[in-house]
């Protein structure tokens, strides 16, 4: 314990470190822990339906992209200077959660993470946020070419909000 405790002192708190495997693998377990039995075994209700993966990403890109990317990586300015580091939900690790704990997680957030409580914060509906979990599974890793046509948009857009926001908005 002592040892554990110097460890954490000399690496300091800051949430530009890395996460080591060890507090990889217990925040995983313990937000698996912490889901309800009846929430991990629920059936999305929307699921197969176009219009629902339609509404799900636009949802994803309005509300989630800022953390998590347009292609779900998390390799966003945000979603590498969390503590703990915002999850890649292409991953094997997060698309093999079942859609009722991702609906849980999208619901309640996470504690101790940058993932907010949608339902709470936001008043979603459920079905809004069974939409985003339809739209979750569809996310996979890009090809070659989309994403060299995803650079090709990046590089051409700009930022056209109002100028005092654009210090902290313009990766929007």
């Amino acid at each position: 314990m002592i040892l554990g405790l110097a460890l954490l002192i000399g690496r300091g708190f800051r949430a530009t470190s890395t996460p080591t495997n060890f507090e990889r693998v217990l925040a995983r377990s313990l937000r698996n822990f912490a889901i309800p039995r009846r929430e991990r075994i629920a059936k999305n209700p929307v699921a197969g339906n176009p219009e629902s993966l339609q509404r799900g990403r636009q949802e994803f890109l309005e509300r989630c992209s800022v953390c998590h990317g347009i292609d779900g990586s998390g390799m966003t300015d945000m979603g590498l200077n969390l503590y703990p580091r915002v999850p890649d939900l292409r991953a094997p690790a997060s698309q093999k959660l079942s859609d009722g704990e991702l609906h849980y997680i999208i619901e309640n957030g996470v504690s101790l993470t940058g993932m907010p409580a949608w339902r709470n914060a936001q008043r979603e509906s459920s079905a809004a946020i069974w939409n985003l979990v339809v739209f979750l599974r569809s996310l996979r890793p890009l090809t070659q070419e989309e994403l060299a046509q995803a650079a090709s948009t990046e590089s051409s857009a700009h930022y056209a909000g109002s100028p005092a926001c654009e210090k902290c908005h313009a990766q929007i």
